[in-house]
């Protein structure tokens, strides 16, 4: 919806049309020296560059069309046509005070024919709403909420990877089962400013966009494994007029688990995605992330921790139908050697709206893990082993979702039943685990 938006408030207006008409129906006039501007007389050498600034502007290369126009005036200034040109140049290009100011020096002339100065009073009018439009900085707040009901069957396999990356914290051979919620609250800001940046021949819009999250995952019995993460972020994003979109985050989480402080994460999460058609765009992501654990006995845990990851997302069926496949390579090096490690995860999903506002969904991913080969465990078998710890984790991911629609008090709310099944595989057993997570959630976006 954004980006449609802003896509839109770039296209050429009633104005800017109804000025073109009124310039093509004058252009052999002009160029034969006729009675549009008898005392101008046209020099056949500069159309070349007339030209040359229409083609340009056409492909979207605006500045090459200014430069051209700005040298047919530099030799004939009272070329009209060619200035109103590069007035609607300089509009496309959001320079609106350069646009006002050379149709407006047309218009001052005299000998401007009448039909011409009521298109371009109009073409000024709009020229000067867009200007006082662009001053004014447009936020908007969106506040997400949703409550879940959660069934986990090995609480103690730690901090999932939904929330904070994989971090199990011990031996996790024999699990726990539980009851519990999980409540996420959050406070996000969008700002749209003024700022248009140019790369290449592409303009893009800059937004910021900031916000406060809290997830609280609560168990009734297991209170150890309770997992509290409070984030903070912020950073620019761009989207572009033409067919990409990128953003730049920092973030920092307070983590607590057990009731108890646990670690300070904090990121630099950059993410670039190319449009390439209607239903294909190609995601480039990134993760860089300091962890630092506050307690004593996980001093060994801080790490810097990368992860860069290449996805493809493509739809069907006018949408209907969406699937995504992708590939992550991380590498965490740790404070101490035994948790360092790195390694490569595949996923691939996708998803079915059945009906109106009603969705399947599903996700299957593989992690292979390779602990530093030069620090190997001991193992609880046998202390006089030691063996270099490898992890194969497999997760499976599925379920459903509905908006409400025309439901009373329900109406906008999302219902979402999922189930999160993991199995990892550890060439050290007690790190060996099965865990099934299921998940009744009611959210939604307030602004």
């Amino acid at each position: 919806m954004l980006r449609k938006k802003i896509r839109g408030s770039v296209k050429p207006l009633a104005a800017t049309l109804l000025l073109a008409m009124a310039l093509g129906q004058t252009s052999v006039c002009m160029a034969e020296g006729g009675d549009y501007y008898p005392a101008v007389e046209f020099k056949p050498e500069l159309e070349f560059f007339f030209k040359k600034g229409m083609e340009a502007r056409e492909a979207g290369d605006l500045t090459a069309a200014i430069e051209a126009f700005q040298t047919v005036l530099s030799n004939q200034p009272m070329l009209h046509r060619a200035r109103l040109e590069m007035a609607v140049a300089y509009y496309k290009d959001r320079d609106f005070q350069e646009a006002y100011q050379q149709a407006q020096q047309v218009l001052e002339d005299p000998k401007t024919p009448p039909n011409v100065r009521v298109t371009i009073l109009a073409f000024l009018a709009q020229v000067k709403s867009d200007a006082e439009k662009a001053c004014k900085l447009a936020h908007s707040w969106r506040f997400p909420v949703s409550l879940s009901y959660l069934y986990d069957t090995n609480t103690n396999a730690g901090p999932d990877a939904e929330t904070i990356g994989h971090a199990n914290l011990n031996a996790i051979s024999e699990g726990r089962s539980d009851s519990g919620s999980v409540v996420t609250a959050g406070i996000n800001h969008t700002l749209q400013t003024t700022r248009q940046l140019k790369l290449g021949q592409q303009e893009a819009t800059l937004l910021w966009q900031s916000g406060l999250n809290l997830y609280q995952r609560n168990y009734f019995n297991e209170h150890g494994d309770d997992l509290n993460v409070y984030s903070l972020y912020t950073g620019p994003t761009l989207v572009s007029q033409g067919n990409w979109r990128a953003n730049l985050t920092g973030q920092v989480d307070y983590i607590e688990y057990g009731d108890r402080e646990l670690a300070y994460y904090a990121y630099l999460l950059p993410s670039v995605t190319w449009t390439l058609s209607d239903v294909l765009e190609v995601t480039v992501d990134g993760i860089a992330n300091q962890r630092e654990y506050t307690r004593d006995e996980e001093q060994g845990r801080d790490s810097f921790y990368l992860a860069g990851r290449l996805s493809v997302a493509r739809t069907f069926g006018k949408d209907r139908f969406g699937v995504q496949a992708g590939v992550q390579y991380f590498n965490e090096n740790a404070k101490a050697n035994i948790y360092s490690n790195e390694g490569l995860e595949f996923f691939v999903g996708g998803n079915w709206r059945i009906f109106g506002k009603c969705s399947l969904f599903a996700m299957v991913s593989r992690r292979d893990e390779n602990h530093d080969g030069d620090a190997p465990y001991t193992t609880f078998v046998n202390p006089t082993d030691n063996i270099v710890r490898e992890d194969n984790e497999a997760r499976y991911t599925a379920g459903l979702n509905y908006t409400f629609v025309n439901a009373g008090w329900l109406t906008d709310w999302k219902l979402e039943a999922k189930l999160v099944q993991t199995k990892l595989d550890s060439n050290i057993s007690p790190f060996d685990y099965d865990r099934t997570q299921s998940f009744l959630t009611l959210s939604r976006f307030f602004q």
